[in-house]
């Protein structure tokens, strides 16, 4: 007979979705779990008193429909304990304790060891000789300690926790944590770059914590919330260089900020952040969706800290994705401040970008009206916003003749036009309007090639050895590590390489679409696949 037992307030229990939460509560405390009716049972009947949980089978026969022991009155039945892994903590030393106890009637009853009420099941284990002292796990970190590093031993801790070695781990912690720290204090002071920096003991402890944690746990779906006993770090300020999220998002060099600046655009167009993955958005969002974001969480963490959104292309997506990130970000922030849970996106300073004059939010099979009322301006946040217009046009400045800048303000300007409705559009059909003749393209022949390329003709009279390369900046899927090189030579590695050579032939090949032959010059880089097929 399988025997089902758990801790105090934690008996399953089953439901229907329409049913009502607080009758099912209330039906819950009134009823008996098997292993409830096990201690009731040893209240009234004194042949069960000299028996265990699993012995109890033995001689009586629990009755389903009333939820009580009676005694057998013929055959026997074998009793089995559920089995518990060690990492459940409580509820696996109370297995062990259900093994050798007798005649339990409450949960106090069964941490009771020679009169004395112990405060957990794994004190009352330990008082009965049933658990190791763990010395054998302390001795072998010490004498790891004298070959191996401070990070190779926090690993070496980790993996006795993940492989639930350890009976006490606090205890092997207390003993070591000197030894599981070593190493910390100088990679601090390497990283801040402050040679006098000092630590007090209990922030050596927090740090390792936090790397044993975040660093080599969370890699293996653990924590050390896990493992109860175990104390958690404190993420106070030090949170902030150790949160892998808000550490990456720190992680820049002041000094090469002028350079990255350089590539801005292509840096955006591989590194920069979805809303659904930046915030867990669902995908399939309804009128009551909230981002999947816990309270413990990493992510979390980094929302909290973070002082401003930016939002790029706000018009785009459906309101319902900014309501469901401002209730979590109103819940997120009601931990620090309460007064915050009123407040729109939980106090949060976030920024807008985008144009009502382009894409709206996709509804399928959607009206117009539809359309309409799934955009951010139709959401009661709208109330709480400030709209800002931008007046100047940065393109106008990239250009160095006066001739440039008044073809490409002119064009701006009847972009404009069209997107405010005020070109005459063609009769019948208000969706198209008639395209000035300057901005046309009249030839039929190549005259997009001719402007990007407009000194191929002349390039290809260049005499020298030809040598060709093709014209991708990504990896060939032949390969059998294509998977790890797509790590390692990124589209920002491959645009970046540069040619010192002497003047020579360059065949840019696209087998897809098109051969494009040029001449070699000193520091010509590679060109985009586009660029090439355009």
């Amino acid at each position: 007979m399988r025997l089902t037992f758990h801790l105090p307030g934690e008996q399953n229990i089953i439901f229907k979705d329409d049913d009502d939460l607080e009758e099912i509560v209330e039906e819950e405390e009134e009823k008996c779990t098997i292993f409830l009716a096990w201690m009731e049972a040893n209240k009234k009947l004194e042949a069960g008193q000299t028996l265990t949980y699993g012995e109890f089978p033995n001689q009586f026969v629990y009755d389903r429909v009333s939820r009580e022991w009676h005694p057998c009155k013929r055959g026997y039945s074998i009793g089995r304990l559920n089995y518990v892994p060690p990492g459940t903590c409580d509820i696996y030393y109370m297995r062990i304790l259900l093994a050798v106890q007798r005649g339990c009637t409450t949960y106090e009853y069964i941490r009771t060891v020679n009169g004395i009420i112990y405060s957990n099941f794994q004190d009352a284990c330990y008082s009965m000789g049933l658990l190791c002292d763990d010395r054998e796990f302390i001795v072998a970190i010490n004498e790891v300690a004298e070959l191996a590093s401070g990070h190779q031993l926090r690993k070496l801790f980790a993996i006795l926790l993940i492989s639930n070695s350890n009976s006490n781990p606090e205890r092997v912690w207390n003993a070591t944590w000197t030894l599981l720290a070593n190493g910390i204090l100088y990679e601090r002071r390497k990283a801040l770059k402050n040679q006098r920096l000092n630590m007090t003991h209990d922030e050596l402890k927090n740090l390792c914590f936090i790397e044993i944690d975040e660093k080599i746990l969370n890699s293996n779906a653990r924590s050390l919330k896990d493992y109860q006993l175990m104390p958690y770090p404190e993420m106070s300020d030090v949170r902030l260089f150790q949160n892998k999220l808000i550490e990456k998002d720190l992680a820049y060099d002041t000094n090469e900020l002028t350079h990255t600046n350089l590539y801005t655009k292509q840096k955006m167009t591989h590194e920069k952040r979805t809303t659904h993955s930046r915030f867990s958005i669902p995908i399939t969002i309804t009128d009551e969706s909230t981002c999947n974001i816990k309270h413990d969480n990493l992510k979390a963490e980094l929302l909290i800290q973070s002082s401003l959104i930016i939002w790029d292309e706000a018009p785009m997506l459906n309101k319902m994705c900014f309501e469901a990130l401002d209730r979590t970000l109103r819940d997120l922030m009601s931990v620090t401040d309460q007064h915050k849970t009123h407040k729109p996106f939980g106090g949060k300073v976030v920024v807008l970008g985008g144009d009502f004059r382009q894409i709206l939010p996709v509804i399928p099979k959607g009206s117009r009206h539809d359309i309409l009322a799934s955009v951010i301006n139709s959401s009661h946040l709208w109330s709480f916003c400030k709209v800002l217009k931008l007046h100047t046009n940065m393109r106008l400045l990239m250009f160095s003749s006066d001739q440039d800048e008044g073809e490409m303000k002119r064009f701006a300007n009847w972009i404009l036009d069209v997107g405010n409705g005020n070109i005459v559009s063609i009769v019948g059909d208000e969706s198209e309007v008639e395209i000035p003749n300057d901005l046309l393209i009249t030839t039929t022949d190549d005259h997009l090639v001719d402007f990007a390329y407009p000194n191929c003709c002349k390039t290809c009279q260049i005499t020298g050895i030809e040598k060709k390369y093709l014209s991708s900046n990504t990896i060939c899927q032949a390969d059998e590590n294509e998977d790890v090189q797509q790590e390692w030579f990124t589209p920002e590695f491959l645009n970046d390489i540069m040619f010192e050579t002497t003047q020579s032939q360059v065949d840019f090949e696209d087998r897809s679409r098109c051969n494009a032959t040029l001449k070699h010059r000193p520091n010509f880089g590679f060109m985009q696949r586009d660029k090439i097929n355009s």
